[in-house]
């Protein structure tokens, strides 16, 4: 078993996965994962963390209809220049998405309260967490983003949840389980997460650590 810990705010976000190079005398290519968001007069905008959004310029119209909000993965070129801002947010910047792409978006699990409970509920195969390099694991508006990897046959679908409430003195304990429902470990995959973490208790404006567990 494997754990880290992560600093987390609810609701609020901790880290950001950005990651910029520079291109042109003045013009930047960056990689981030964004929550894709409206403002009140449904213009689109991207929600890097808390404090910081942009502003696509080649795309005004919200694409997520019956969605309030999407996860996901995007890249474009800035030059770091803003015409626009974004009310309650202090930084904002001007993008042209070159692309975009949803990450698949579920709600954490509840503990059987007990670790063989899980094991049979959940499974216990193993998976590889991405801590580094770009997509990897973090948290941010309120989501835990999680970049794995896993053994698979190529046939049978697996399933990835995190479980919560498996330490009764610590709820920000949480634990990725893997249910591989014994398909063949042949082929390396990988994938990515976002899990909501907006059902965690309220830490009130405080930095708590959240541990994530894994095998």
């Amino acid at each position: 078993m494997k754990k880290i810990v992560l600093f987390f705010i609810v609701a609020a976000a901790i880290t950001s996965l950005i990651s910029c190079n520079k291109v042109e005398q003045d013009m930047f290519s960056c990689y981030s994962t964004v929550t894709f968001k409206t403002q009140a007069d449904g213009t689109l905008f991207l929600e890097v963390d808390d404090t910081t959004a942009i502003i696509p310029v080649n795309y005004t119209t919200y694409p997520f209809k019956g969605y309030p909000e999407k996860r996901g993965v995007v890249t474009y070129l800035t030059d770091f220049s803003t015409t626009k801002s974004v009310p309650g947010y202090k930084r904002t910047f001007d993008v042209t998405l070159t692309q975009m792409d949803t990450v698949y978006t579920k709600n954490p699990v509840a503990s059987t309260g007990s670790a063989e409970g899980d094991d049979a509920l959940y499974g216990k195969d193993k998976v590889g967490v991405y801590l580094s390099g770009f997509p990897h694991t973090t948290v941010e508006d309120g989501y835990l983003f999680l970049s794995f990897s896993f053994l698979a046959g190529g046939s049978i679908l697996h399933d990835i949840n995190l479980v919560t409430g498996v330490n009764p003195d610590d709820p920000y304990e949480v634990e990725l389980r893997h249910n591989a429902h014994s398909d063949a470990p042949m082929y390396q995959y990988d994938s990515s997460v976002n899990f909501y973490l907006k059902d965690l208790p309220d830490t009130k404006g405080e930095t708590v650590d959240l541990t994530l567990k894994w095998t």
